[in-house]
């Protein structure tokens, strides 16, 4: 059975979510007496309180529970509760018995309430069947995409000036951005959004495609060269699109910010910037596109190494031994 707790829009909807949670937890405790609880927890002051509802009253139930951190700032949440808060925090979390991580190195994320003995690595997975036909033939390896929400900390405003430098030197490249526009702590969604159109006036070789849904999305990595995601955004932690343009025979440029190192080794899968550097940046791009041999290489060891990492049988067979389940 499964309690959904998506993100919305906002107002009504969001409010009725709240209480629908409220009212389900316990008659779905009560009703199916379950023998495992696996969720992902929360980093948000209401996201949290929302845990620690659920974990109190499984506290009823003979149930195993698990939980699965998904953003890499667990630890800064944990330490911006007062006293009575954390305790509280370390009370209810002592009924798990088994977390997970996305990737080796995360682990610290969860030493305040749990043993190292008892988190796992479960890496993040792409699905592989939008990636079967893929041919590189089809690659415009000077295409430079960003796949992401947009906000001023992923670094989106960074990539544009320094694209700006880099099409100066290289008439032959383009930047394709798709994604929605969300608040951080820089920005509102609305200022942010204005800002965006407001720099892409006049800046032909750069286009904006919205939000893409799956098959959009695969088809715009298959025929991009680079993936970059310049990031220095608070909960930033295995990113998603990092993998699945790899698995599409990317070469990435990111940041060295949170575990993003971990996930893109440089020189590797792709090259690191230091965040919030312009020039670190657009020098990160340009040994992409001044060398057709180099990108080529890291595109096909990107898209050889994700069917071992990352694809959907390991993601399960991880899982499955994580919740211990037999079959």
């Amino acid at each position: 059975k499964v309690i959904d707790i998506t993100r919305r829009a906002g107002g009504i909807r969001n409010l009725l979510d709240v209480i629908f949670y409220l009212i389900k937890v316990p008659i779905y405790l009560y009703i199916f007496r379950p023998e495992k609880i696996y969720f992902l927890c929360s980093r948000t002051k209401l996201g949290g309180l929302r845990d620690i509802y659920l974990l109190g009253l499984s506290s009823l139930s003979r149930a195993k529970i698990y939980n699965h951190l998904h953003g890499s700032d667990f630890s800064s949440y944990y330490h911006a509760r007062n006293s009575l808060h954390r305790y509280l925090i370390r009370l209810c979390y002592a009924r798990v018995c088994r977390h997970a991580v996305l990737i080796d190195g995360m682990e610290e994320q969860l030493m305040k309430i749990s043993k190292i003995e008892n988190i796992s690595v479960i890496n993040n997975f792409f699905d592989t069947s939008y990636v079967r036909d893929l041919t590189f033939k089809q690659k415009n390896w000077k295409r430079i995409c960003y796949l992401s929400s947009i906000c001023p900390t992923k670094g989106i405003f960074d990539l544009i000036e320094a694209f700006d430098t880099l099409s100066v030197r290289y008439s032959d490249i383009t930047l394709s951005i798709a994604g929605g526009f969300i608040s951080d702590s820089e920005s509102t969604s609305k200022e942010t959004e204005k800002k965006f159109f407001q720099m892409l006036k006049g800046r032909e070789k750069i286009e904006y495609l919205g939000v893409l849904d799956e098959s959009e999305k695969y088809n715009l990595l298959k025929r991009s060269g680079i993936n970059c995601l310049p990031s220095r955004y608070s909960s930033e932690a295995v990113p998603l699109s990092i993998i699945e343009s790899m698995a599409s025979g990317c070469a990435v440029v990111t940041s060295n910010h949170r575990y993003l190192p971990k996930l893109v080794e440089d020189g590797v899968n792709g090259f690191i910037c230091d965040a919030n550097r312009i020039p670190s940046l657009t020098n990160s791009l340009e040994k992409l596109l001044a060398d057709h041999d180099t990108w080529q290489s890291i595109s096909l060891h990107n898209a050889q190494v994700s069917l071992s990492y990352y694809s959907e049988n390991t993601h399960a067979a991880q899982l499955k031994s994580f919740l211990e389940l037999s079959n």
